[in-house]
């Protein structure tokens, strides 16, 4: 399944500036050991990188809810946003730099997040739903964010069966906490149990239901199982609580080119790249249109070798359940693994 999984693992500790009337920008970077400053994006939306400060300036990616970028330096322009008054600054996320607006920084990496792919098969084979050390987060000031934290670790590492459990500690301490729900849910759809998954996902919504990650990560189980119109719903829900939320649109392209809707697939793909143009898979996918739909083989490959040029996983084109069901034999061909070989 070719979609981007953008999860989000929160602490109990939002900082969330947008309703506040703030003058000037709260904003007190943190130093790392070799001196470089670093930030975390507070705005649930996530906060666009730009080619030049100012809002109207071309986007370059999305960097979403709790990412930590690296400030390189602060500008002099300064703007107001959601009655927010700061400066916008120089930031290095991942492979991209540009400009941020500061406002939505905070210096405390109060929450985790993560946007790679994950697959069940990357599971670890000494994974177990074993208890965790009850010495663990005994001495921890705020205990849910540490087993919060502890379950994003294994969720990085591959320990899915441990992240569950880490996760269902922090439940036993604040059994209403949505972000839990969402990151276990989140945990069991890696480990392929759809059913426990959907339960998760039934109580945050339940919880929270004007949230859209628990829409959008539910979509991902409904996609798996082939309930194409529940995830289509839940994809729509997302952007209509959050309309930055760049993954629902590539998502539901990705939907369509499963139901062979190629036109429609085409459009949310556009409106994928239009929110968020540094993401790698909204490319990937028109890819797939323009093979499948177009019969357009130098098409296809313009668009893979731009996803291959934002770090797209080379392994997802042979995968059988993502782009592999579409280009079968094909991606077995001289011409495919020449291109292969040149753009890899």
């Amino acid at each position: 399944m070719k979609i981007t999984k953008q999860v989000t693992l929160y602490s109990l500790l939002l900082l969330f500036l947008a309703n506040a009337t703030i003058l000037c920008s709260s904003f007190d970077s943190k130093k790392t050991n070799k001196g470089e400053t670093l930030g975390y994006v507070n705005a649930k939306s996530g906060l666009l990188v730009r080619e030049k400060p100012g809002r109207k300036n071309p986007k370059v990616t999305l960097v979403p809810f709790g990412k930590e970028v690296t400030i390189v330096k602060y500008t002099e322009v300064e703007d107001t946003i959601e009655n927010i008054r700061a400066k916008w600054v120089e930031v290095r996320y991942l492979e991209f730099q540009g400009y941020m607006f500061s406002g939505f920084l905070s210096n405390t990496p109060f929450t985790h997040g993560i946007s790679d792919q994950f697959r069940s098969s990357s599971a670890k084979q000494d994974d177990t739903f074993d208890s965790l050390d009850k010495n663990l987060c005994e001495n921890a000031k705020d205990k849910v964010y540490c087993f919060s934290d502890v379950g994003y670790k294994f969720v990085k590492t591959g320990y899915f069966k441990k992240a569950t459990t880490a996760f269902t500690a922090g439940l036993k301490i604040d059994p209403n906490n949505y972000y839990l729900f969402c990151n276990r849910g989140y945990s069991y759809f890696l480990l392929d149990d759809s059913e426990n998954s959907l339960k998760d996902y039934e109580k945050a919504i339940q919880l929270k239901p004007n949230e859209f990650l628990a829409y959008f990560n539910r979509s991902f189980v409904y996609t798996k199982l082939k309930k194409f119109d529940l995830a289509n719903n839940d994809l729509r829900k997302s952007i209509q609580i959050n309309s930055q939320s760049c993954g629902s649109f590539n998502n539901l392209g990705w939907v369509y080119l499963l139901k062979n809707e190629w036109d429609k697939a085409k459009i949310e793909l556009e409106n994928a790249i239009s929110c968020d143009p540094g993401s790698a898979y909204p490319y990937a996918n028109l890819a797939i249109y323009h093979y499948m739909y177009k019969k357009d083989k130098v098409k296809t490959f313009e668009f893979l070798k731009k996803a291959l040029s934002l770090k797209y996983d080379i392994q997802i084109l042979y995968d059988p359940n993502g782009d592999g069901q579409f280009y079968k034999e094909w991606n077995q061909s001289p011409e495919f693994l020449k291109f292969i070989e040149k753009n890899k």
